[in-house]
């Protein structure tokens, strides 16, 4: 398998694959038999910069990347894509195809995991929530919610059944709120007893970001925009609702704006946000230099990493650690992807390089081999 093909994954899609329901008892705190958990990254490996937008890459290099940028877009069919890249090294370099990729908003889609992560461990440290809390005070109808913790939730180890693995949902292309979602997900039973295995699960989100709406008092827009975009100052960084204006984001190339809006609104805590890229570098910076998160908390999110199917990257929680597997650049990448058929986004921090890139794409496009060129022209 070539480089940019085992680079090439999205985790929306990825999980289409279902798991058979577990309906015998579980036992709480059950042993984990999944896959070996193998890896973990130590956090002060991660000397993440603050971007300055306001030092621009050399011109030779500037004329390198968008000559490459091009180059790799040809590939796709994307009508509208965007890309930020900053290096304390080189400085900063963002590029665009299309009419409105710079003034609007891309769908980061699976990216808002780690928003919704970071808010929860934020109700962590307020004491507000503990990390072994079960769900079954906000959400007894939810079989074996007695047994399955925040922390869980968090890592994808609870066993709630995706929602995308569910015909009926995913054909629907209209809205779907959060609680339909649920229903719909609780109706399929667990896929394994609470903590004994690993599973991608987008349900999973939603109820945090449900959970986090019953401690704040507030909707999941109000609280992402009061504890994430508003301190960090993010006009763009924004929770999609049904009443949000459809031609303020990027309309993927296959669907209508309204139904695009309606579709990405109900998935919640699960990936509702939009972003530009710059914004996107400025939040995950905030968050790997313990802005909105302490410094312990980014650490264990570091820990207990679990593969994600058979790609190169892992999770922990809320945050995934990509491998990325090229022979003649091996690196590290710490952040997030996502995506599904209506569009692509990649949000991360190379390790070896020390730079940020964030790239959104209005088709499903492979992103992470965009970004590996890219960040190619750097060395």
């Amino acid at each position: 398998m070539s480089v940019n093909a085992r680079l090439c994954f999205s985790l929306l899609l990825l999980t289409l694959t279902p798991f058979s329901t577990y309906a015998q008892s579980c036992t709480f705190g059950a042993p984990f038999v999944g896959p070996a958990i193998t890896e973990s990254l130590n956090a002060r490996s991660i000397y993440a910069s603050k971007p300055d937008f306001s030092n621009p890459v050399s011109t030779p290099l500037a004329h390198a990347l968008e000559k490459r940028f091009e180059e790799t877009l040809q590939r796709t069919q994307a009508s509208e894509a965007s890309i930020s890249l900053y290096s304390p090294e080189h400085g900063f370099w963002s590029n665009s195809r299309g009419n409105t990729a710079q003034s609007k908003p891309f769908w980061l889609a699976s990216i808002g995991k780690l928003a919704t992560a970071i808010v929860i461990t934020q109700l962590i440290e307020e004491k507000q929530l503990l990390p072994d809390d079960t769900i079954d005070r906000w959400f007894p109808e939810i079989p074996q919610s007695d047994l399955i913790t925040i922390d869980q939730l968090l890592r994808h180890t609870s066993g709630l059944h995706n929602f995308n693995h569910i015909d009926s949902v995913r054909n629907q292309r209209e809205y779907k709120s959060p609680a339909y979602l649920l229903e719909k997900s609780v109706d399929q039973g667990l896929d394994f007893c609470p903590g004994t295995d690993w599973n991608y699960s987008n349900t999973g989100y939603l109820v945090l970001a449900r959970i986090a709406e019953k401690l704040d008092e507030k909707t999941y827009a109000n609280i992402v925009q009061d504890r994430i975009a508003s301190p960090l100052n993010l006009s763009s960084f924004k929770v999609i609702s049904q009443d949000s204006d459809s031609n303020t984001i990027v309309t993927p190339v296959t669907t209508s704006a309204p139904e695009f809006r309606n579709d990405i609104a109900g998935i919640h805590g699960a990936g509702s946000i939009v972003s530009t890229t710059n914004d996107a570098i400025t939040f995950l910076s905030a968050y790997l230099r313990g802005q909105l998160i302490s410094d312990s908390n980014i650490a264990d999110s570091l820990q207990r990493l679990y593969p994600v199917f058979n790609s190169s990257a892992h999770y922990g929680r809320g945050v995934m650690v990509i491998h990325v597997p090229d022979p003649d650049h091996p690196t590290v990448w710490v952040g997030h992807s996502g995506g599904a058929p209506d569009g692509k986004a990649l949000l991360m921090f190379d390790l070896t390089r020390k730079t940020y890139l964030a790239l959104a794409l209005n088709v499903q496009a492979p992103a992470e081999a965009i970004a590996n060129a890219i960040l190619k022209e750097l060395d």
